[in-house]
Formats: structure tokens, sequence, C-alpha cells
């Protein structure tokens, strides 16, 4: 039985919730303030189909970042201080699902590769024409700390289904297979020398 949907707003949850009900034959309305479709989408994201960043936030380690993030300008993420019972509720939430933290990030890399093959199966039926690339996402870490955390992401997002390509901590003698040197070396010419002089302490590549 086919139903009349109104869709509000047109971003990217908007857009996407309102092109699946049409293709399941549903009568659909999107309705956006702005001129055009996602004017107030981030222009800060990179732009990616892909499931590699599917950690979640609510560990810990986040806390203590954020609280060192309150009075840092740069900071990545920016939190409005002004007190309100919904900023407060959100933070006890957000804490709350922090003994979740691995059993969420698995099914969050499951939904993650859900949504990409989606996204993927839509551009190419819609014939949408932009610059994918199929090549591969390269982590860059510049500490061992960071290395190590990020490997134990790692196992969680394989344990989702996000294979990796290869994952290898520079500071011993790479262990690479010329395939996996050739596609590193070809993503960014930058690591072909050694930690010397890039600096980097480790580097784990994700199919995409």
């Amino acid at each position: 039985m086919n139903k009349s949907f109104v869709v509000i707003g047109g971003g990217i949850t908007g857009v996407t919730t309102a092109y699946a009900l049409a293709q399941r034959g549903h009568s659909v309305t999107l309705i956006e303030r702005n001129r055009y479709a996602a004017m107030e989408t981030s222009f800060a994201n990179g732009g990616q189909l892909s499931a590699s960043n599917a950690e979640v936030w609510n560990c810990w380690a986040t806390v203590y970042k954020g609280m060192k993030w309150i009075f840092k300008k740069e900071a990545p993420l920016l939190v409005n201080m002004k007190p309100s019972w919904h900023k407060l509720s959100w933070f006890a939430e957000f804490i709350a699902s922090s003994p979740r933290y691995e059993s969420n990030t698995i099914a969050t890399a499951k939904l993650a590769i859900q949504a990409r093959d989606h996204l993927f199966a839509w551009a190419q039926q819609e014939n949408i024409d932009f610059d994918l690339k199929k090549e591969g996402i390269l982590h860059i870490y510049r500490d061992k700390a960071g290395f190590d955390h990020a490997a134990k992401v790692s196992t969680l997002l394989a344990a989702g289904g996000l294979t990796r390509r290869m994952s290898v901590f520079l500071m011993t003698k790479p262990n690479l297979s010329r395939a996996d040197s050739v596609w590193i070396d070809s993503a960014l010419p930058a690591l072909q020398n050694s930690t010397e002089k890039t600096g980097i302490s480790g580097r784990i590549a994700y199919g995409r």
C-alpha cells in the first residue's frame, strides 16, 4: 500500500530518506528552507563514501580529550559551555553509553558498510557523475600510543566486517608485501622515506 510522506530537511539524511521512500513507490514531498539541498551540510567533512571511521565517540578517552579541547580555539570539537537541561541530559546519555563502546563500534561498522553499499548502488543506478575513487584510505599516526589505539579499533572494525589491507608499526622494519608497498607509496609518495624524515610512527590502510 502506497503512502504519502513529508520529509523536512534537504540534507544528506533527508534526501536519502526521501529517495528510499520514493524507490519503494511512496509519494514523497521534501521540504527545505534554503534554495538548494545540502546548503547547511558541514563544509568541513572529507566527502568520503567510506566506512573506516565507524569508531563511536562514546568512550572515556573522548571525554578526556573534550575537556582539553574546551579551552582551545583550534580544537576539532567546540562546545558551547552555556548550561541547559538538554545539553546536560545529552552529556549524561553520552557518558552512560561508554560501557557499550566496543559493541556499539562493531554495530556501527556493520551499519556503515551497509550505508556505503547503498550509496554506491544508488550512484550507479542514477548514473551520478562525481569524482569517486575506490583506492582505499590511509590513516597516519605520529606517535605509538595513537597507532596502538588505532590497531585496537581496527580489530573492532574487522569484527564488524571492515577488512584491513595492512597495518605496520614503522619503528621496526616494515613487513609488507610488494603489492602493499607499491599501493601505499603510490597513494602518498611522501611516505616512501623512513620515519626519520616523516616523523610517522605508523600507518593503517583500509580498502575504503
